[in-house]
């Protein structure tokens, strides 16, 4: 398809980078909603210590009465055991879904209540679940010209359901129905924009900030997975197999990986689906196609994203997946194999951000880059 006509009107820079970032923050509140609810399920007595803002792990040290003698000791010593892996949960949670290291440097304790708070609804926090809602809700108020009126009521309406559950800035008092209304919020945006947009620039900007976003956070989860797994402590049967269903939950893919895979939780295998498997959507290898895809329609649309360095990430993104060999690579191998997915994921995300900036900042009237 060649250059646009001359009839066709160009898209402003500055609404095409809002598109971008609308559908980066939709995807990253759905995927930190779906990520919460996964791992607050594996520590069930989380739920109870975050409402009433305890240390996280701290209930599993509270005895109901004293004890004594050597079955003391080992309870004592398992409860130890479990507070650190527990507390290396609140960690992990806090990794993926924003920072642990900027977390600390507002909170010098890991509470259970601090911690949910801090990635739901504080305003501390950038990738807060609350501020991702708002910020996508502000995109679409300002680039509300190129969007279906549905979709700007589906985040209007997404973005009030999350303030209303918002407990005055603390824990959300309906947590369980809190996380499920910004996951359905994020389901029915995407089932607007498939439903009523026109397969033109405004769609695939929004695209290929979703597919980019995706691809980073499946790469982020399997990369503290990967590390977690590698731990000396953690070689016994039954911890690996909990490794590798947590990725699959996270991820949102157990249901289809069961589907391909018996149950049996194979490292390779779970490795292999959630990087490389071309058909599942939450894959690495699937986002990354998909935004390469974008990136070439709006080319043959004549909106040109392409730079030198633009084209040398892509190439060695995509590149990377031809050196994936799961089965005979041991562990650590992966984790920088999963380093690198997640710094070029990166560096594309910055230099798409540079190339829309590039034709006028914010509030200005440029037009992308178009091919004459």
């Amino acid at each position: 398809m060649g250059a646009p006509g001359k009839g066709r009107p160009r898209m402003l820079s500055r609404v095409a980078e809002t598109l971008y970032w609308m559908a980066r923050n939709i995807e990253r509140a759905e995927n930190n909603s779906r990520i919460i609810a996964a791992r607050l399920g594996r520590l069930p007595e989380s739920w109870n210590a975050a409402a009433a803002g305890e240390p996280a792990g701290s209930e599993s040290l509270l005895p109901e009465e004293m004890r004594v003698g050597e079955a003391a000791q080992r309870e004592a010593a398992a409860g130890l055991e479990a507070a650190d892996r527990a507390e290396g949960e609140w960690e992990d949670l806090l990794e993926i879904c924003a920072s642990f290291s900027e977390y600390r440097s507002k909170h010098t304790a890991l509470e259970a209540g601090a911690i949910v708070t801090y990635l739901t609804v504080s305003g501390d926090n950038v990738n807060s679940i609350l501020n991702c809602v708002a910020n996508a809700r502000n995109n679409a108020r300002s680039a509300r010209d190129a969007l279906p009126h549905e979709l700007w009521e589906a985040l209007n309406e997404m973005y009030w359901n999350v303030r209303q559950a918002d407990g005055d800035g603390a824990v959300p008092r309906d947590f369980h129905a809190f996380l499920q209304s910004v996951k359905q919020g994020s389901f029915t945006t995407h089932g607007v924009i498939d439903s009523l947009m026109p397969r033109g620039e405004s769609y695939l900007f929004l695209q290929i900030g979703k597919w980019l976003e995706r691809a980073e956070k499946t790469a982020r989860i399997l990369n503290v997975v990967c590390t977690n797994a590698t731990k000396p402590e953690e070689w016994p049967h039954s911890r690996q197999y909990y490794h590798w269903l947590t990725a699959l939950e996270l991820v949102g893919g157990y249901d289809a990986f069961l589907r391909q895979y018996p149950p049996y939780m194979n490292p390779q295998d779970v490795l292999g689906f959630l990087i490389a498997d071309p058909a599942f959507p939450r894959s690495i290898r699937y986002c990354v196609d998909h935004v390469i895809q974008g990136i070439d329609r709006l080319d043959e649309e004549g909106v040109s994203l392409y730079s030198g360095q633009l084209i040398e990430a892509l190439t060695g993104l995509n590149g990377l997946f031809g050196e994936v060999r799961i089965g005979d690579w041991p562990l650590d191998d992966l984790e920088r194999f999963l380093d690198r997915v997640q710094d070029n994921c990166n560096t594309v995300g910055a230099l798409l951000t540079d190339k829309l900036q590039s034709g006028g900042s914010a509030g200005t009237e440029a037009t992308m880059c178009i091919q004459e």
